[in-house]
């Protein structure tokens, strides 16, 4: 998609889609690791509704909490990783919401280089040091950030 013809009619819908593409991997990868180090591997006998329900914990508005979380005990490349979710999930927005936005293809390149890379940085982390980060999506904060009494909630 990022290297799409100049003449090709469709070539900013293919960037724009580049672009939003970069996030999504991202998120997936995300998904994946937190599934698979809370329930182990894909495919353990026995796991699969249980293992589904972590993937899909991160939910749509996950970026949204990511953006007032404390991650100042986090690894570097956890931090690291949360600062590029962040601008790529800006990026996704603007792909597909401000139609006046232009994309070109060293944008839309430079998004999935940024996401290739850093998701190959926070799947280097040690399974131990990610593990709390994992749990984070499990849990519900409301916009004031606590239930009102400084404790999380575990997400129905």
């Amino acid at each position: 998609m990022a290297t799409t013809e100049p003449s090709d009619h469709l070539r900013q819908a293919r960037l724009r889609m580049a672009a939003g593409n970069a996030y999504c991997a991202m998120y997936h990868a995300l998904a994946r690791s937190n599934a698979d180090l809370l329930m182990g591997p894909s495919g353990t006998e026995g796991n699969a509704p249980e293992r589904n329900r972590v993937y899909a914990a991160l939910g749509d508005d996950f970026a949204f909490e990511l953006m007032q979380a404390d991650l100042s005990r986090q690894p570097g490349a956890m931090r690291h990783f949360v600062d590029v979710f962040l601008a790529a999930h800006h990026q996704r927005l603007q792909a597909e919401e401000d139609p006046a936005s232009i994309f070109t293809a060293d944008q839309a390149r430079d998004c999935i280089d940024q996401a290739e890379a850093v998701i190959s940085e926070f799947l280097s982390v040690e399974p131990e040091q990610s593990r709390a980060s994992a749990v984070h999506p499990l849990l519900y904060r409301p916009a004031g950030g606590t239930t009102g009494t400084g404790e999380a909630v575990v997400r129905p």
